[in-house]
């Protein structure tokens, strides 16, 4: 970014002011202060343009500029930004001069004005490459559209590596390609964590809430733009079991939004149930490039909607490329305008339609008892639809008695703290009992953050279930008010929402958890003994991908003295566990039915730690142990004459597992229904082929030998 005349002595023209109103944020007052405005003035400017901080940050330094008039210079400029910890401006404003876009000052008329500007060396430019200057290094312009790939991920629901590596980690889908044209299982690739319809048969499964709308999504990842497009073509590159991407969103974001918490308005660009819905058989690496929908606005965020249920193994992804539109703003404007009237006409025409016949009202002749039973048939939308069409159906629509179950996960993209509020204020939520607000807002929103501990102080004494996955605002105030007045929660899912400083202090006030997703949280060992400590009657535990946990082994210690009831429990990548916790769980958990140990690679099977397991635990229905190499033919022997239940077993990557042990579980496990032998040394294609038609009933996974 260039900057105005290095001379210190130079005047600061108006140009550059309208620039670092672009640039300065929340510390404006500071620098206020130190351009010797009063604070009289600061809160006179702030009052005016309440809501508006780029006009409040212009204002103020205009009315330094006028104030000082000579003498409001570069020099003076440049060191109360320095003052004010904005190097990063100081060096902007020394700079020798500002390039801008000539092409606005010519579409406008103004060449004459934008020569004077050149003429007196307070700005350059160049018509004919001002916008390859202007644009970043991670973009290309071809045939007059501008091609970028995402530069960051700053939100996702899972991966299926670690945290802090680059192993099949969500961040890899930032940046070009890398994999494609490759079809391959490849650990640069973006992975998430689950695959199939396998999760929402276990145990652990938890059941969708009544009259839920219908919801393909199973994962999300969001990831930014450098540069602002109005898109005309996303590009997807699908390099393994592709298929699974069912819709695209985008948002403008700007620092201003997330720095005043705005609501983001987000654009519905493509989607398609059928796609997701469908088994996608190719084996080949995809482009996938949907045709997406007309916006007005430029965005800087797409949001990618994964649905797997369909898929046989894990979808992998290397790069999503946008390409903005090559259509001008005007041509998309006046196209919405057309179909503005267009609706207008409709609406008008739907409007006299039924002008020339009267309607009859039957519902006033229904019973009360009769329209809430047909009002109980509706999600949360329709409801909200059918509110408005008429005071009669608003009265019943707005029954606290159809608001017990509220999932707002369907509508993530619409769901915004006002809702929250509107539901709050009509007291139509004072029966609630189950909440998810799953996906919904975007960054840090603390006004949504406000408005979600609002409902659960008002109306959270009868709730049983809160899920909050996925959110990036911080849940601290909402699991204070949760403490405070859920007695009777005993279903809390944090699953990826990350942003809780004290706020697992107040999980640990919570006595009735039975089911509790700390998935990829940042919790540490001392935390979680002193909530296993107050919940005995925990039966459901996922605290897989949890990094901030240093010695798993005396997380184990602490499941095994305090939650003898668990029936399932996911250790998913516990780094640090090791045969000794494992045997402490085995001794004390006999109840379980589903464990997870998958990447647990500190667990030596040599101990017959997994034997102890399926010794003690004899009614387990799930067994993974993806990435355990050293699982041994004993210990699948094991599981097949101690688990009768057994129904899902993963040992992909066992080195020490033969054909022998696999054929003898097939043989005795009636109720199996998955398989993953995947990457074990010693099974081949053809040993998997020959299952798959010895056993039809079971769903065998392996023989996947593209890999780097």
């Amino acid at each position: 970014m260039a900057g105005f005349v290095g001379n210190n002595d130079r005047t600061v023209p108006l140009e550059l002011l309208q620039v670092l109103s672009e640039q300065i944020g929340g510390e404006w007052r500071d620098i206020g202060r130190i351009l010797n405005i009063s604070e009289a003035q600061l809160d006179h400017i702030k009052v005016d343009y309440t809501g508006r901080l780029k006009e409040t940050i212009y204002q103020m330094l205009l009315h330094w500029k006028r104030q000082k008039g000579t003498n409001a210079t570069h020099g003076v400029l440049v060191e109360a930004l320095k003052a004010a910890k904005r190097v990063d401006l100081a060096e902007y404003v020394t700079k020798s001069k500002v390039q801008v876009p000539a092409q606005p000052y010519i579409n406008n008329g103004q060449v004459d004005l934008l020569r004077l500007l050149q003429d007196s060396y307070v700005i350059t430019y160049s018509p004919s490459t001002t916008h390859a200057q202007s644009e970043p290094t991670s973009c290309k312009r071809r045939d007059g559209c501008l091609h970028q790939f995402p530069i960051e991920v700053t939100n996702f629901s899972s991966q299926y590596g670690q945290e802090q590596s680059n192993a099949y980690v969500a961040s890899n889908l930032a940046g070009s390609c890398s994999l494609f044209p490759k079809y391959l299982d490849s650990s640069q690739a973006c992975v998430f964590r689950t695959y199939g319809p396998w999760w929402d048969i276990v145990p652990s499964a938890t059941g969708p809430f009544s009259n839920r709308r219908k919801f393909l999504g199973t994962d999300f990842i969001d990831l930014k733009l450098e540069t602002p497009v109005i898109p005309g073509k996303i590009r997807i590159f699908e390099t393994y079991y592709p298929g699974c991407i069912c819709q695209i969103f985008g948002a403008k974001i700007s620092h201003d939004t997330l720095e005043r918490s705005l609501d983001v308005r987000w654009y519905n660009l493509w989607e398609d149930e059928n796609r997701s819905s469908a088994k996608d058989t190719r084996q080949e690496a995809t482009t996938f490039e949907p045709e997406i929908r007309l916006i007005p606005e430029h965005i800087n965020v797409i949001r990618l909607i994964i649905s797997s249920k369909n898929s046989e193994y894990y979808t992998e992804l290397d790069a999503v490329e946008v390409i903005e539109a090559k259509r001008d703003i005007a041509d998309i404007d006046n196209e919405l305008k057309l179909l503005s009237v267009h609706e207008r006409r409709k609406q008008s025409t739907q409007s006299e339609s039924l002008t020339s016949h009267p309607p009859v009202n039957y519902f006033e002749k229904l019973s009360e008892k009769l329209i809430l039973l047909i009002l109980s048939k509706l999600d949360f939308d329709d409801l909200c639809r059918t509110a408005s069409t008429c005071t009669l159906l608003k009265k019943h629509c707005y029954n606290p008695l159809l608001f017990q179950e509220l999932d707002l996960q369907p509508y993530w993209s619409t769901v915004t703290s006002g809702l929250l509020d509107s539901l709050r204020v009509t007291s139509r939520l004072s029966c609630l009992q189950k909440l998810s607000v799953s996906w919904c807002s975007y960054g840090n929103n603390i006004r949504f953050a406000t408005a979600l501990a609002s409902v659960i102080r008002e109306y959270g004494r009868h709730l049983q279930v809160l899920r909050i996955q996925g959110c990036s605002f911080n849940l601290d105030e909402t699991l204070l008010q949760v403490a405070a007045g859920c007695k009777d929660l005993n279903e809390l899912n944090l699953s990826s929402s990350r942003n809780v400083n004290n706020g697992y202090l107040c999980i640990s006030l919570m006595h009735s958890l039975t089911r509790l997703d700390l998935y990829r949280a940042l919790v540490t060992e001392e935390r979680l003994t002193e909530i296993f400590k107050v919940n005995p009657h925990l039966q459901h535990l996922n605290i897989g991908n949890v990094i901030t946990i240093k010695e798993f082994d005396r997380v184990a210690l602490a499941i095994g003295n305090y939650c003898k009831d668990l029936i399932s429990l996911n250790l998913w990548r516990a780094n640090s566990l090791t045969s000794q916790g494992l045997n402490c769980i085995s001794q004390n958990c006999i109840n379980l039915e589903e464990i997870d140990l998958g990447w647990c690679n500190k667990i030596n099977p040599e101990s017959n730690c997994f034997v102890t397991l399926v010794q003690s635990c004899t009614r387990l229905k799930k067994v993974f142990l993806s990435g355990v190499k050293h699982t041994r033919d004993a210990d699948v022997q094991a599981f097949a004459t101690c688990c009768q239940n057994l129904e899902l077993l993963d040992v992909m990557g066992g080195i020490f597992v033969h054909p022998s042990s696999i054929n003898r579980l097939l043989h005795s496990s009636r109720r199996l229904v998955f398989l993953d032998v995947s990457y074990c040394r010693h099974i081949s294609n053809q040993h998997c082929a020959q299952w798959k038609i010895s056993y039809p009933h079971v769903n065998i996974k392996g023989g996947h030998i593209h890999m780097t």
